[in-house]
């Protein structure tokens, strides 16, 4: 069949069909750093419960119609946006030596904390305990990834015998982030290296080498690289 005998119904049947957006890929990519950028902008200025999808699309120059095609709700667009302002390598440090992957973990994370404005994360930790689906959407996006990292970590550490298979795992995890959290937002005081060490050395290394015979006390000799280590 050639193009003179095709019906004008046909030419358009023969078309192909468009498409549509999908959660987690956007029509036009090139706007989502404005739009992320919009996001926490209004978030910080008027706190995550006053502010609307319509408020973000108008900031960032968007149709509304544009971010609900990208984001189902503002809760997902306010946790990728961010993680996408807290994008890191979210694999942890291998440096063979459990204390030195320590201690570059914490200068990363406190780097990390350290970029955030205060207001937008006290804000949104706040809209977390009165919003079910943005405290759903933020774990998972967010805390489950870096969760899952340590816990590669820790498994890889183990394996290799640099540490006990008894290492509290889920205390260890939150530790460290709570005790920079309260420098950095709360007393002001510096996250150093040598707080940064003394986390490691008087916290940290502590508790994964606990016994668990008596949880009050480590074990004698914890071996760290393959070699005994005193604490």
């Amino acid at each position: 069949m050639d193009a003179a005998s095709v019906s004008p119904d046909d030419a358009t049947s023969a078309q192909p069909a468009p498409t549509r957006g999908t959660p987690g890929r956007s029509l036009d990519s090139t706007k989502d750093p404005l739009i992320h950028d919009a996001a926490i902008e209004l978030i910080a200025e008027l706190g995550y419960e006053r502010v609307s999808m319509e408020a973000i699309a108008a900031r960032a120059q968007a149709s509304k119609a544009t971010l609900y095609r990208r984001w189902p709700s503002k809760a997902e667009l306010v946790a990728d946006a961010m993680k996408c302002r807290m994008a890191t390598d979210e694999v942890l440090p291998d440096t063979g030596d459990v204390r030195e992957d320590l201690l570059s973990g914490l200068r990363r994370m406190t780097k990390d904390m350290a970029a955030h404005d205060v207001a937008l994360t006290v804000g949104l930790m706040n809209a977390m305990r009165s919003d079910p689906e943005l405290a759903r959407v933020i774990r998972e996006r967010m805390f489950d990834v870096k969760h899952a990292a340590v816990q590669a970590w820790l498994r890889r550490a183990i394996e290799r015998g640099q540490l006990p298979r008894t290492a509290d795992v889920e205390l260890f995890q939150e530790v460290a982030p709570a005790m920079v959290f309260m420098r950095l937002m709360v007393t002001g005081q510096p996250v150093d290296e040598v707080f940064i060490r003394r986390i490691v050395d008087d916290v940290l290394l502590p508790l994964l080498f606990r016994n668990p015979t008596d949880p009050r006390m480590p074990e004698e000799n914890p071996i760290v690289n393959g070699h005994p280590h005193e604490l």
